[in-house]
């Protein structure tokens, strides 16, 4: 599949590299709206890293591992994205990581409120 396929192609057929069937629905819809806002976005890492910017037995390479979050690049205004990115509930963590143009985002489970 090309770079340049769209997230919609991607997030429906998945990428050997950079699979995103097994991302939460909420992480895949986030992706399409970015990239209908934005352009193009290109997957860099789900399961697997791809990058230095997350350590090794992190917390958010635990959540690579687990499929709970992705990162990708995208031509557009990165700080503009990270913005929009903010909006939604379904992304639990951002971050962009201006060394390589690569924004992070995962998802969390919902947090239970004690009820007493």
């Amino acid at each position: 599949m090309s770079e340049s396929a769209p997230v919609a192609q991607v997030a429906s057929a998945g990428v050997p590299a950079a699979p995103t069937d097994c991302l939460p629905a909420g992480l895949r819809s986030v992706l399409k709206k970015v990239e209908a806002r934005f352009g193009a976005v290109k997957l860099v890492s789900t399961t697997e890293l791809h990058t230095d910017n997350h350590s090794r037995g992190s917390v958010r390479h635990e959540l690579h591992g687990a499929c709970q979050a992705v990162d990708f690049k995208v031509k557009g205004n990165r700080q503009a994205v990270v913005a929009y990115l903010r909006s939604y509930p379904e992304v639990a963590g951002i971050s962009s990581y201006g060394n390589n143009g690569v924004i992070h985002i995962d998802h969390t489970e919902p947090r239970q409120i004690a009820q007493r």
